[in-house]
């Protein structure tokens, strides 16, 4: 294994080895499908487009200034700094204004391909077979488009997901494929916090893990809740903390598809949720959704 392989695996654990390459959840973006890779001391991020060497990585993941990481690089003492805590997580920045208005231009196009274009139709088939309805894409904004995908080398298409604060601001453009080993890509200089943060305050909050699944809760009880998601497991859902711990809200639930997922949030919610698995198949919200279940789930479990 080459030495960045070696000081990554020390932050994010083992990874997967793909021919020269090895794959990692990206830490810098909500990364549901390994997107980060090494190959010849150089990491990439297939989604989010974050590179570098080792010394980028000490100070992009472990806080370092750039004169100490360069001084350890030559001297090879990685192991000698510590790893950054959760409260280390610098402030959240929005995106500048030209990003943003590029941002919205490209999402106000791809809700009208998705609406009306014959070319949005592949999308609106994946977007029906996963139980979504019209009203759901209009409310949440999705769109459709075609876009690179680094792993296939051609544009394919993919469900445009923007994430919006209050006040119409943009703060990043997902995209989520329809097939293949990639299920991911973010729009480069995307700043993702939490998905869902546009939807008024209600009772009752439901962090949960995915895109699809929010607006899956959101389409049978959104009228009782405000649903919001870090996206994957990673990087955004430090962003959750201030929500879980408002007082706005009369009750709190988390559900994630791991038991390891929601350990660090259970202490901050009255209800914590695993998905549960049925006949082999993982059951998340979005699945449950599909066969109609969704409703009296959440309704069983918040005894309403």
């Amino acid at each position: 294994m080459n030495d960045l392989s070696a000081l990554i695996e020390q932050d994010l654990g083992p990874g997967k080895r793909i021919g020269a390459w090895v794959f990692w959840r990206c830490p810098f973006h909500p990364d549901d499908t390994p997107s980060f890779s090494v190959k010849n001391d150089r990491y990439y991020c297939f989604a989010c487009q974050a590179s570098g060497d080792a010394a980028d990585w000490l100070v992009e993941y472990r806080r370092l200034p750039k004169g100490e990481a360069l001084r350890l690089v030559k001297g090879n003492g990685y192991n000698a700094m510590p790893k950054p805590r959760q409260e280390d997580v610098p402030p959240f920045a929005p995106p500048g204004e030209l990003w943003q208005e590029s941002a919205l231009a490209e999402a106000a196009s791809a809700f009208d391909c998705l609406l009306n274009r014959p070319q949005g139709q592949e999308v609106r088939d994946y977007l029906a077979r996963r139980g979504l309805t019209p009203e759901s894409w209009l409310a949440w904004s999705l769109g459709a488009g075609r876009i690179f995908n680094p792993l296939s080398g051609r544009a394919e298409p993919a469900v445009v997901i923007p994430y919006f604060a209050g006040g119409g601001r943009a703060l990043a453009v997902k995209y989520r494929f329809l097939n293949g080993a990639l299920r991911y890509r973010m729009r480069k200089g995307s700043h993702p916090t939490v998905y869902g943060l546009w939807q008024p305050v209600r009772p009752i909050l439901i962090v949960v893990e995915g895109e699809l699944n929010a607006i899956s809760i959101w389409q049978v009880f959104g009228d009782r809740a405000t649903v919001v998601s870090p996206g994957g497991e990673s990087g955004s859902r430090a962003y959750l903390l201030p929500l879980l711990k408002s007082p706005q809200f009369e009750r709190k639930i988390v559900w994630f598809d791991k038991a390891e997922a929601v350990k660090g949030l259970a202490r901050l919610a009255d209800i914590a949720l695993v998905s549960p698995t049925l006949d082999g198949q993982k059951m998340d919200a979005n699945q449950m959704l599909r066969q109609g279940l969704l409703e009296d789930f959440l309704k069983k479990v918040l005894e309403v």
